[in-house]
């Protein structure tokens, strides 16, 4: 896993920034309940891994979601406890989403949406297995469904077989922005230059097509 940081200086937030009274009503829940200021437990940012990659030649943040390691079954069967922290683990990344979009945003060139990379790379039955995992899983991504119109380009990728089984489940859940995702298998040759049609190669990893000394803006576990 990558553990490199990029020191980047912050701008104050603007106009430009996708503005609160611009989240969807589903959404302003992050905003609230000391979301912004709650720190995961390390054993979950470990456990669930994303990072913010870079930045589109639009300024838009791309965000990388290795979902292919996040093994929810685990924590679930620890009790109600750790089944309320992972519910609040994914609305702080949506919140850390919705924050990033100020970084490089300016009054010349706004930035009110990011783009996503969801890497499902060793994806596997036994994740899911469980009635409570499933059953977790499509209740949050009813949640997960109302971001997909702030994200610009949205990639799922290494989509294997137990992982397009329940892809195909989100799609009566985020209906008609179900469009707006590109799938693709586990063949490099066909998502790498689909991807580098709308990113930058020095702003995402070598394995996605980007540049060999690539490093991450900032890594969350």
């Amino acid at each position: 896993m990558i553990a490199t940081y990029w020191n980047i200086a912050l701008i104050g937030r603007t106009e430009a920034q996708l503005n609160p009274e611009e989240l969807p009503p589903e959404l302003k829940h992050i905003l609230e309940s000391g979301i912004p200021e709650w720190e995961p437990p390390k054993e979950l940012s470990e456990a669930l891994p994303c990072y913010l990659s870079g930045f589109d030649f639009e300024n838009r943040p791309i965000w990388v979601v290795e979902f292919g390691k996040w093994d929810l079954r685990s924590f679930l069967e620890k009790g109600e406890k750790w089944e309320k922290l992972v519910d609040r683990y994914v609305d702080k990344w949506l919140w850390r989403l919705y924050d990033s979009t100020y970084i490089k945003a300016t009054k010349e060139l706004p930035v009110k949406d990011g783009a996503l990379i969801v890497d499902f790379e060793g994806f596997n039955y036994r994740q899911y297995s469980s009635p409570a995992a499933l059953g977790f899983f499509l209740k949050k991504m009813r949640t997960v469904a109302h971001a997909l119109p702030l994200t610009h380009d949205a990639f799922l990728i290494n989509v294997n077989f137990v992982a397009r089984n329940v892809v195909e489940l989100l799609k009566p859940i985020i209906g008609r922005d179900f469009y707006r995702l590109q799938i693709f298998g586990t063949n490099p040759r066909t998502y790498r230059p689909a991807i580098l049609k709308v990113f930058p190669k020095d702003q995402i990893p070598e394995w996605y097509g980007g540049d060999k000394d690539f490093k991450p803006v900032k890594v969350y576990g």
